[in-house]
């Protein structure tokens, strides 16, 4: 079965006078609702104008279909400005006195009451969820007069009751009409409603999912808390442009984000085909870890990543035509991880095998890779280079370097 086309641009627009672009569904379903209900209002009222005129050609007759066009009007210019509970309320006293004018002047035996089912129905769709009690009361002001005025048609005698059958057949199959055009208005815009939500809430899941680790994101999605965690064996990665100060101080700032940009984004996507954990950029370094969730040895992986990255660095460099190059340090060993802030949120790391990447980044030689030994052990099929340096406490640390 084929999709039903999509509404014209004019049709959209105007049932969507008012909605902010970036209102959530829930809020803008009552003002769609209520602009729907006018323009369908407003349309009827054209068609029926020259029909009453014809039978009654007066000035009160033309003084009436201008004064409910106007109103509609009104409704639709009140949804524009913001002011959408003024609107629905218009909207149902007029619905609701029309249809109390209809039961006085052709009689309860017509059938006219009935329209009061459809204006109950209406209610719980017009107001905003927020008005809750606004539809409630509504439902029981209109409940009321349609049972005053059912109670006076059974009262009417049945000879009356078919002398009028045919008004009765007419307004009950307008009535049907109406209680049809909104039941697919509820239906249509419950569907639009969902399929809005849907891809919204997709949308937040990919958006976490960019944030976030994936199981992460997942638990957030599910609304639990990120307790801290304990990961026994990762290894972390962490590099640094060399002399990117004198760089962003030489070059435009826009060139320079750009640079930044390229860059991270092809060690993104190498952190994607070898299933490694971006962590965070700050400035112009970069983080990332392998095994925090799966545990296994990571460091062969890791030490790939690297070598991507110097490779990365200088086919950029090479196109750019600068001298662009980096520092690499790799270290393996116990970090835990957590989500910390509540605005801007980040998961993060912590621990010593994440203190000993930095320091081994920190001491690393420009274009090369330093591996703690831990890293160095689990990497034996690496050509490697002893090497050893001191720390701000003086103490030696035993480092291996990789030359790609």
């Amino acid at each position: 079965m084929s999709d039903a086309p999509p509404p014209s641009p004019l049709w959209r627009r105007l049932t969507r006078l008012g909605v902010a672009p970036r209102a959530a569904p829930l809020e803008s379903r009552h003002v769609v609702v209520v602009n729907t209900l006018t323009l369908v209002a407003i349309a009827a009222d054209t068609m029926m104008a020259p029909f009453d005129l014809t039978r009654n050609f007066s000035l009160p007759m033309i003084g009436l279909h201008a004064a409910v066009l106007s109103i509609y009007a009104t409704i639709l210019a009140l949804n524009q400005r913001g002011r959408a509970t003024a609107a629905s309320l218009i909207f149902m006293c007029t619905v609701v006195l029309g249809t109390v004018a209809g039961v006085i002047i052709s009689g309860p035996e017509s059938g006219v009451h009935f329209g009061f089912i459809a204006e109950i129905w209406a209610a719980f769709l017009i107001f905003h969820h927020r008005k809750r009690w606004l539809a409630i009361l509504f439902a029981a002001v209109v409940g009321a007069l349609y049972v005053g005025a059912n109670a006076a048609a059974l009262r009417v005698e049945h000879a009356a009751v078919m002398a009028d059958a045919a008004m009765f057949r007419s307004t009950s199959s307008q009535i049907v009409l109406v209680v049809f055009v909104i039941g697919y208005l509820a239906r249509r815009i419950s569907t639009a409603t969902q399929a809005e939500i849907r891809a919204e809430r997709e949308a937040y899941a990919q958006l976490l999912h960019d944030l976030f680790p994936a199981v992460v994101a997942e638990s957030l999605l599910r609304g639990e808390k990120i307790a801290p965690r304990v990961h026994e064996r990762v290894s972390v990665v962490c590099c640094d442009i060399v002399g990117f100060t004198g760089l962003a101080e030489e070059r435009a700032p826009e060139d320079t984000v750009q640079i930044l940009d390229e860059l991270f984004s092809r060690f993104d996507r190498l952190c994607v085909e070898l299933d490694i954990e971006k962590i965070k950029t700050v400035g112009d370094g970069y983080v990332a870890a392998a095994g925090l969730w799966s545990g296994a040895p990571s460091a062969p992986q890791l030490l790939t990543l690297a070598r991507g990255m110097l490779k990365a660095t200088r086919e950029i460099g090479k196109g750019r035509a600068l001298g662009l190059d980096i520092r690499v340090g790799v270290s393996t060993g116990s970090v835990f991880s957590g989500v910390v802030g509540t605005r801007k949120a980040t998961f993060d790391l912590w621990g010593d095998a994440v203190e000993r990447a930095h320091l081994m980044e920190r001491n690393a030689s420009p274009g090369t890779i330093l591996l703690d030994t831990t890293t160095a052990a689990l990497a034996r099929n690496v050509d490697s280079t002893p090497t050893a340096f001191r720390d701000e406490q003086l103490r030696t640390i035993n480092a291996f370097a990789v030359t790609p």
